[in-house]
Protein backbone atom coordinates (compact mmCIF):
# COMPACT_ATOMS: atom_id res chain seq x y z
CA UNK A 1 0.00 0.00 0.00
CA UNK A 2 2.51 2.74 1.05
CA UNK A 3 4.81 1.92 -2.37
CA UNK A 4 1.46 2.36 -4.00
CA UNK A 5 0.83 5.91 -2.29
CA UNK A 6 4.73 6.41 -3.27
CA UNK A 7 4.41 5.82 -6.68
CA UNK A 8 1.23 8.20 -7.02
CA UNK A 9 2.81 11.11 -5.28
CA UNK A 10 5.88 10.80 -8.22
CA UNK A 11 2.98 11.32 -10.41
CA UNK A 12 2.41 15.11 -10.85
CA UNK A 13 -1.43 14.91 -11.91
CA UNK A 14 -2.14 12.68 -9.22
CA UNK A 15 -0.17 14.29 -6.63
CA UNK A 16 -2.31 17.48 -7.35
CA UNK A 17 -5.45 15.62 -7.50
CA UNK A 18 -4.26 13.93 -4.04
CA UNK A 19 -3.75 17.02 -2.30
CA UNK A 20 -6.39 18.85 -3.77
CA UNK A 21 -8.92 15.77 -2.12
CA UNK A 22 -7.07 16.43 1.40
CA UNK A 23 -7.62 19.97 0.91
CA UNK A 24 -11.21 18.87 0.47
CA UNK A 25 -10.93 17.11 3.72
CA UNK A 26 -9.82 19.77 5.83
CA UNK A 27 -12.51 22.24 4.83
CA UNK A 28 -15.09 19.75 5.55
CA UNK A 29 -13.55 18.58 8.89
CA UNK A 30 -13.00 22.59 9.72
CA UNK A 31 -17.04 23.06 9.04
CA UNK A 32 -17.86 20.66 11.27
CA UNK A 33 -16.44 22.37 13.95
CA UNK A 34 -17.95 25.52 13.54
CA UNK A 35 -21.43 25.85 15.54
CA UNK A 36 -24.32 27.24 14.24
CA UNK A 37 -25.00 30.70 16.52
CA UNK A 38 -27.81 31.34 19.18
CA UNK A 39 -27.23 27.82 21.07
CA UNK A 40 -26.75 27.09 24.84
CA UNK A 41 -23.40 25.05 24.24
CA UNK A 42 -23.62 23.65 27.64
CA UNK A 43 -27.28 22.19 27.62
CA UNK A 44 -26.24 21.17 24.29
CA UNK A 45 -23.78 19.08 25.24
CA UNK A 46 -25.84 17.25 27.94
CA UNK A 47 -28.64 16.62 25.62
CA UNK A 48 -26.52 14.76 22.97
CA UNK A 49 -24.54 13.02 25.93
CA UNK A 50 -28.10 11.51 26.80
CA UNK A 51 -28.91 11.02 23.45
CA UNK A 52 -26.02 9.22 22.04
CA UNK A 53 -27.18 5.93 22.89
CA UNK A 54 -30.12 6.24 20.69
CA UNK A 55 -30.68 6.60 16.91
CA UNK A 56 -28.93 9.66 17.35
CA UNK A 57 -25.62 8.70 17.94
CA UNK A 58 -25.31 6.69 14.65
CA UNK A 59 -26.56 9.93 13.04
CA UNK A 60 -23.99 11.62 15.20
CA UNK A 61 -21.13 9.09 13.85
CA UNK A 62 -21.97 9.48 10.32
CA UNK A 63 -21.38 13.20 10.55
CA UNK A 64 -17.62 12.77 12.62
CA UNK A 65 -19.66 14.67 16.19
CA UNK A 66 -21.36 17.73 13.66
CA UNK A 67 -24.58 16.78 14.65
CA UNK A 68 -24.23 16.47 18.30
CA UNK A 69 -22.42 19.85 18.41
CA UNK A 70 -24.92 21.42 16.00
CA UNK A 71 -21.99 22.55 13.64
CA UNK A 72 -21.98 24.01 9.93
CA UNK A 73 -22.04 20.32 8.84
CA UNK A 74 -24.82 19.25 11.28
CA UNK A 75 -26.52 17.97 8.54
CA UNK A 76 -23.83 15.57 6.92
CA UNK A 77 -23.65 13.87 3.35
CA UNK A 78 -27.05 12.02 4.02
CA UNK A 79 -29.69 15.13 2.36
CA UNK A 80 -27.10 14.38 -1.12
CA UNK A 81 -27.21 10.94 -0.46
CA UNK A 82 -30.85 10.46 0.03
CA UNK A 83 -31.64 12.64 -3.11
CA UNK A 84 -29.76 10.72 -5.49
CA UNK A 85 -31.46 7.76 -4.49
CA UNK A 86 -35.20 9.38 -4.60
CA UNK A 87 -34.67 10.55 -7.97
CA UNK A 88 -32.85 7.32 -9.33
CA UNK A 89 -36.04 5.89 -7.98
CA UNK A 90 -38.07 8.54 -10.22
CA UNK A 91 -36.41 8.14 -12.96
CA UNK A 92 -37.56 4.71 -13.12
CA UNK A 93 -41.41 5.75 -12.62
CA UNK A 94 -41.53 8.89 -14.03
CA UNK A 95 -41.35 8.65 -17.96
CA UNK A 96 -40.28 12.55 -18.47
CA UNK A 97 -37.43 11.75 -16.37
CA UNK A 98 -36.81 8.33 -18.09
CA UNK A 99 -36.59 10.07 -21.20
CA UNK A 100 -34.43 12.80 -19.60
CA UNK A 101 -32.03 10.22 -18.61
CA UNK A 102 -31.69 8.38 -22.20
CA UNK A 103 -30.84 12.18 -23.88
CA UNK A 104 -27.11 11.23 -23.19
CA UNK A 105 -24.61 14.37 -21.67
CA UNK A 106 -27.56 16.66 -21.47
CA UNK A 107 -29.87 14.72 -19.64
CA UNK A 108 -27.54 13.80 -16.81
CA UNK A 109 -26.84 17.31 -16.60
CA UNK A 110 -30.48 17.88 -16.40
CA UNK A 111 -30.84 15.09 -13.79
CA UNK A 112 -28.01 16.49 -11.62
CA UNK A 113 -29.47 19.65 -11.31
CA UNK A 114 -32.54 18.25 -10.17
CA UNK A 115 -31.05 16.39 -7.62
CA UNK A 116 -28.84 19.43 -6.31
CA UNK A 117 -32.40 20.96 -6.00
CA UNK A 118 -33.41 18.09 -3.93
CA UNK A 119 -30.68 18.16 -2.07
CA UNK A 120 -30.97 21.60 -0.86
CA UNK A 121 -34.77 20.91 -0.30
CA UNK A 122 -34.16 18.02 1.82
CA UNK A 123 -31.42 20.04 3.57
CA UNK A 124 -34.11 22.51 4.60
CA UNK A 125 -36.74 20.27 5.85
CA UNK A 126 -34.11 18.23 8.34
CA UNK A 127 -32.52 21.61 9.46
CA UNK A 128 -35.96 22.63 10.25
CA UNK A 129 -36.67 19.37 12.40
CA UNK A 130 -33.41 19.47 13.85
CA UNK A 131 -34.53 23.47 14.96
CA UNK A 132 -37.41 22.25 16.57
CA UNK A 133 -35.80 19.81 18.13
CA UNK A 134 -32.81 22.23 20.00
CA UNK A 135 -36.07 24.38 20.67
CA UNK A 136 -38.54 22.00 22.04
CA UNK A 137 -35.12 21.20 24.62
CA UNK A 138 -34.74 24.76 25.59
CA UNK A 139 -31.23 24.43 23.35
CA UNK A 140 -31.64 27.74 21.63
CA UNK A 141 -31.09 31.31 23.53
CA UNK A 142 -34.13 33.30 22.13
CA UNK A 143 -37.70 31.49 22.11
CA UNK A 144 -40.39 34.48 22.30
CA UNK A 145 -41.22 37.33 19.42
CA UNK A 146 -39.18 38.39 17.06
CA UNK A 147 -35.89 37.41 18.52
CA UNK A 148 -37.24 33.82 18.11
CA UNK A 149 -37.73 34.13 14.64
CA UNK A 150 -34.82 35.66 13.75
CA UNK A 151 -33.00 32.76 15.39
CA UNK A 152 -34.69 30.31 13.32
CA UNK A 153 -33.89 31.68 10.02
CA UNK A 154 -30.58 32.04 10.41
CA UNK A 155 -29.88 28.63 12.00
CA UNK A 156 -32.06 26.66 9.91
CA UNK A 157 -30.58 28.91 6.64
CA UNK A 158 -27.09 27.96 8.19
CA UNK A 159 -28.02 24.10 8.07
CA UNK A 160 -29.28 23.94 4.77
CA UNK A 161 -25.92 26.31 4.12
CA UNK A 162 -23.52 23.68 5.28
CA UNK A 163 -25.67 21.03 3.21
CA UNK A 164 -25.23 22.38 -0.25
CA UNK A 165 -21.50 23.53 0.69
CA UNK A 166 -20.83 19.55 1.59
CA UNK A 167 -22.55 18.33 -2.06
CA UNK A 168 -20.40 20.79 -4.08
CA UNK A 169 -17.53 19.58 -1.83
CA UNK A 170 -18.31 15.84 -3.04
CA UNK A 171 -19.02 17.03 -6.51
CA UNK A 172 -15.44 18.86 -6.34
CA UNK A 173 -13.71 15.69 -5.60
CA UNK A 174 -15.28 13.87 -8.35
CA UNK A 175 -14.17 16.11 -10.97
CA UNK A 176 -10.80 16.91 -9.95
CA UNK A 177 -9.60 14.61 -6.96
CA UNK A 178 -9.43 10.87 -6.04
CA UNK A 179 -11.86 8.76 -5.79
CA UNK A 180 -15.65 8.97 -4.93
CA UNK A 181 -16.81 12.05 -2.78
CA UNK A 182 -20.02 10.81 -1.47
CA UNK A 183 -17.60 7.53 0.27
CA UNK A 184 -14.69 9.83 1.19
CA UNK A 185 -16.86 12.85 3.19
CA UNK A 186 -18.44 9.69 4.88
CA UNK A 187 -15.04 8.45 5.26
CA UNK A 188 -13.84 11.09 6.98
CA UNK A 189 -16.71 12.00 9.23
CA UNK A 190 -16.29 8.43 10.65
CA UNK A 191 -12.68 8.25 11.25
CA UNK A 192 -12.80 11.85 12.40
CA UNK A 193 -14.79 9.62 15.63
CA UNK A 194 -12.02 7.82 16.15
CA UNK A 195 -10.42 10.18 19.06
CA UNK A 196 -13.54 9.87 20.73
CA UNK A 197 -13.80 6.17 20.86
CA UNK A 198 -9.93 5.60 21.71
CA UNK A 199 -10.79 8.33 24.52
CA UNK A 200 -13.28 6.37 25.60
CA UNK A 201 -11.04 3.17 25.35
CA UNK A 202 -8.19 4.78 27.90
CA UNK A 203 -10.63 5.79 30.45
CA UNK A 204 -11.14 2.50 30.53
CA UNK A 205 -7.53 1.83 31.37
CA UNK A 206 -7.37 4.51 33.33
CA UNK A 207 -10.26 2.93 35.78
CA UNK A 208 -8.05 -0.30 35.42
CA UNK A 209 -4.78 0.85 36.85
CA UNK A 210 -6.58 2.97 39.54
CA UNK A 211 -8.24 0.13 40.90
CA UNK A 212 -7.14 -3.21 39.35
CA UNK A 213 -8.95 -5.10 41.76
CA UNK A 214 -12.39 -3.80 40.46
CA UNK A 215 -11.34 -3.12 36.94
CA UNK A 216 -8.60 -4.78 36.45
CA UNK A 217 -10.78 -6.97 33.42
CA UNK A 218 -11.02 -3.85 31.08
CA UNK A 219 -7.03 -4.87 30.59
CA UNK A 220 -7.95 -7.79 28.68
CA UNK A 221 -11.48 -6.62 27.53
CA UNK A 222 -10.24 -3.26 25.77
CA UNK A 223 -8.16 -4.92 23.42
CA UNK A 224 -10.28 -7.18 22.75
CA UNK A 225 -13.00 -4.92 21.49
CA UNK A 226 -10.46 -2.97 19.46
CA UNK A 227 -9.90 -5.78 17.67
CA UNK A 228 -13.15 -7.77 17.69
CA UNK A 229 -14.58 -4.22 16.25
CA UNK A 230 -12.16 -3.80 13.34
CA UNK A 231 -12.00 -7.63 12.38
CA UNK A 232 -16.06 -7.11 12.21
CA UNK A 233 -16.16 -4.51 10.55
CA UNK A 234 -14.01 -5.31 7.64
CA UNK A 235 -15.36 -8.58 7.55
CA UNK A 236 -18.47 -7.55 6.89
CA UNK A 237 -17.78 -4.40 4.37
CA UNK A 238 -15.59 -7.15 2.17
CA UNK A 239 -18.23 -10.25 2.41
CA UNK A 240 -20.98 -7.87 1.81
CA UNK A 241 -19.40 -6.28 -0.95
CA UNK A 242 -18.30 -9.82 -3.02
CA UNK A 243 -22.33 -11.02 -2.27
CA UNK A 244 -23.40 -7.95 -4.79
CA UNK A 245 -22.58 -10.31 -7.89
CA UNK A 246 -26.08 -11.26 -8.89
CA UNK A 247 -29.06 -8.40 -9.26
CA UNK A 248 -30.77 -8.38 -5.89
CA UNK A 249 -29.10 -11.15 -3.66
CA UNK A 250 -26.65 -8.46 -1.71
CA UNK A 251 -30.10 -6.72 -0.89
CA UNK A 252 -32.40 -9.79 -0.41
CA UNK A 253 -29.69 -11.34 2.03
CA UNK A 254 -29.36 -8.32 4.22
CA UNK A 255 -33.00 -7.96 4.74
CA UNK A 256 -33.11 -11.28 5.73
CA UNK A 257 -30.54 -10.33 8.91
CA UNK A 258 -31.96 -6.87 9.96
CA UNK A 259 -35.76 -8.70 11.30
CA UNK A 260 -33.86 -10.60 13.71
CA UNK A 261 -31.22 -7.98 14.59
CA UNK A 262 -33.94 -5.82 15.07
CA UNK A 263 -35.27 -7.83 17.82
CA UNK A 264 -31.76 -7.81 19.11
CA UNK A 265 -31.10 -4.02 19.51
CA UNK A 266 -34.17 -3.79 21.15
CA UNK A 267 -31.86 -3.66 24.53
CA UNK A 268 -30.51 -0.47 23.63
CA UNK A 269 -33.80 0.81 23.15
CA UNK A 270 -36.98 1.91 20.62
CA UNK A 271 -34.63 4.44 18.92
CA UNK A 272 -31.89 1.40 17.62
CA UNK A 273 -34.34 -0.85 16.75
CA UNK A 274 -35.83 1.93 14.47
CA UNK A 275 -32.82 1.86 12.31
CA UNK A 276 -32.99 -1.98 10.91
CA UNK A 277 -36.39 -1.33 10.03
CA UNK A 278 -35.91 1.68 7.94
CA UNK A 279 -33.43 0.33 6.45
CA UNK A 280 -35.71 -2.96 6.29
CA UNK A 281 -38.22 -0.63 4.38
CA UNK A 282 -35.77 1.15 2.68
CA UNK A 283 -34.16 -2.01 1.01
CA UNK A 284 -37.65 -3.19 0.04
CA UNK A 285 -38.26 -0.60 -2.16
CA UNK A 286 -34.43 -0.28 -3.41
CA UNK A 287 -35.44 -4.19 -4.39
CA UNK A 288 -38.53 -3.86 -6.54
CA UNK A 289 -35.86 -1.50 -8.94
CA UNK A 290 -32.90 -3.94 -8.23
CA UNK A 291 -34.27 -7.63 -8.82
CA UNK A 292 -33.05 -9.22 -12.35
CA UNK A 293 -33.03 -7.66 -14.67
CA UNK A 294 -31.70 -4.74 -12.75
CA UNK A 295 -33.06 -1.38 -13.57
CA UNK A 296 -30.41 -0.04 -10.43
CA UNK A 297 -27.38 -1.09 -9.61
CA UNK A 298 -26.16 -1.21 -6.05
CA UNK A 299 -22.71 -0.66 -6.79
CA UNK A 300 -19.52 -0.88 -4.57
CA UNK A 301 -21.14 2.43 -2.48
CA UNK A 302 -24.35 0.28 -1.39
CA UNK A 303 -23.01 -2.98 -0.43
CA UNK A 304 -20.00 -1.31 1.69
CA UNK A 305 -22.37 0.98 3.41
CA UNK A 306 -24.88 -1.82 4.06
CA UNK A 307 -21.72 -4.08 5.36
CA UNK A 308 -20.89 -1.36 7.77
CA UNK A 309 -24.63 -0.72 8.95
CA UNK A 310 -24.28 -4.70 9.67
CA UNK A 311 -21.43 -3.99 11.74
CA UNK A 312 -22.18 -1.09 13.38
CA UNK A 313 -25.68 -2.45 14.63
CA UNK A 314 -23.90 -6.01 15.88
CA UNK A 315 -21.42 -3.94 17.75
CA UNK A 316 -24.52 -1.85 19.48
CA UNK A 317 -26.24 -5.50 20.35
CA UNK A 318 -23.28 -6.41 22.35
CA UNK A 319 -22.81 -9.89 20.73
CA UNK A 320 -20.87 -9.34 17.52
CA UNK A 321 -20.77 -13.14 17.24
CA UNK A 322 -24.02 -13.46 16.85
CA UNK A 323 -22.97 -12.10 12.86
CA UNK A 324 -21.70 -15.41 12.51
CA UNK A 325 -24.94 -17.12 12.09
CA UNK A 326 -27.03 -14.87 11.34
CA UNK A 327 -24.96 -13.69 8.19
CA UNK A 328 -23.57 -16.73 7.54
CA UNK A 329 -25.19 -17.53 3.89
CA UNK A 330 -23.09 -13.93 2.93
CA UNK A 331 -20.16 -15.00 4.77
CA UNK A 332 -20.16 -17.95 2.93
CA UNK A 333 -20.77 -16.55 -0.53
CA UNK A 334 -18.31 -13.54 -0.29
CA UNK A 335 -15.94 -14.78 2.03
CA UNK A 336 -14.83 -18.01 0.80
CA UNK A 337 -13.49 -16.00 -1.91
CA UNK A 338 -11.09 -14.13 0.57
CA UNK A 339 -10.18 -17.50 1.96
CA UNK A 340 -9.37 -19.27 -1.35
CA UNK A 341 -7.12 -15.75 -1.96
CA UNK A 342 -5.70 -16.15 1.85
CA UNK A 343 -4.65 -19.96 1.47
CA UNK A 344 -3.11 -19.67 -2.15
CA UNK A 345 -1.37 -16.48 -1.83
CA UNK A 346 -0.20 -16.70 1.93
CA UNK A 347 0.05 -19.87 2.45
CA UNK A 348 1.29 -21.46 -0.99
CA UNK A 349 -1.79 -24.16 -0.89
CA UNK A 350 -2.09 -23.62 -4.78
CA UNK A 351 -5.13 -26.58 -4.91
CA UNK A 352 -7.28 -24.93 -1.84
CA UNK A 353 -10.71 -25.16 -3.31
CA UNK A 354 -9.83 -25.60 -6.79
CA UNK A 355 -13.09 -26.97 -7.74
CA UNK A 356 -14.99 -24.19 -6.33
CA UNK A 357 -15.80 -20.97 -8.38
CA UNK A 358 -16.10 -17.94 -5.69
CA UNK A 359 -17.90 -15.83 -5.39
CA UNK A 360 -20.29 -18.84 -4.24
CA UNK A 361 -23.05 -17.51 -6.05
CA UNK A 362 -20.60 -17.43 -9.43
CA UNK A 363 -20.22 -20.99 -8.31
CA UNK A 364 -23.84 -21.82 -8.58
CA UNK A 365 -24.47 -20.12 -11.85
CA UNK A 366 -21.63 -21.36 -14.06
CA UNK A 367 -20.70 -25.18 -12.34
CA UNK A 368 -24.80 -25.72 -11.24
CA UNK A 369 -26.41 -24.09 -14.24
CA UNK A 370 -28.47 -21.79 -11.73
CA UNK A 371 -30.74 -18.76 -13.00
CA UNK A 372 -29.80 -15.35 -10.84
CA UNK A 373 -33.03 -15.78 -9.73
CA UNK A 374 -32.86 -19.12 -8.33
CA UNK A 375 -29.31 -18.08 -6.62
CA UNK A 376 -31.66 -15.10 -5.11
CA UNK A 377 -34.39 -17.06 -3.87
CA UNK A 378 -32.28 -20.68 -2.43
CA UNK A 379 -29.62 -18.26 -0.95
CA UNK A 380 -32.39 -16.55 0.67
CA UNK A 381 -34.18 -19.29 2.06
CA UNK A 382 -31.23 -20.69 3.35
CA UNK A 383 -30.94 -17.69 5.29
CA UNK A 384 -34.06 -17.41 6.59
CA UNK A 385 -33.40 -20.86 7.80
CA UNK A 386 -30.89 -20.36 9.47
CA UNK A 387 -32.15 -17.24 11.09
CA UNK A 388 -35.24 -18.59 12.04
CA UNK A 389 -33.17 -21.50 14.23
CA UNK A 390 -31.33 -18.93 15.71
CA UNK A 391 -34.51 -17.22 16.56
CA UNK A 392 -36.00 -19.83 18.24
CA UNK A 393 -33.12 -21.68 19.65
CA UNK A 394 -30.85 -18.71 20.98
CA UNK A 395 -32.91 -15.42 21.47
Amino acid sequence: MFNTLKNAWRIPDLRKKLLYTLLIIIAFRFGSVVPVPFLNVSALNTLMASANETALGYINMLTGGAFANATLFAMGITPYINSSIIIQLLTVAIPALERMAKEGEEGRKKIAAITRYTTVGLGLIQGTAYYFYLRNNRITLYNEGFSAVFTAIIIVLTFTAGTALIMWMGEQINQKGVGNGISIILFAGIVARLPVTMGQIWSYFSAAMQSPESYGKYFVFAPLFIILAGVLVWTAINVTNCTDGVDGLCGSLVMTVLLPLAFMVTKSGAADMLLPMIMFVTLAAYLWFNCSPSQMLMGDAGSRALGVFLAVMFLKTAAPFAFIPMAIVIILDGGLGLLKLSFRRFLKIKNFMEGIRTPLHDHARKNKGWSDTQVVIRFTILQIIVNLCFMAFVL
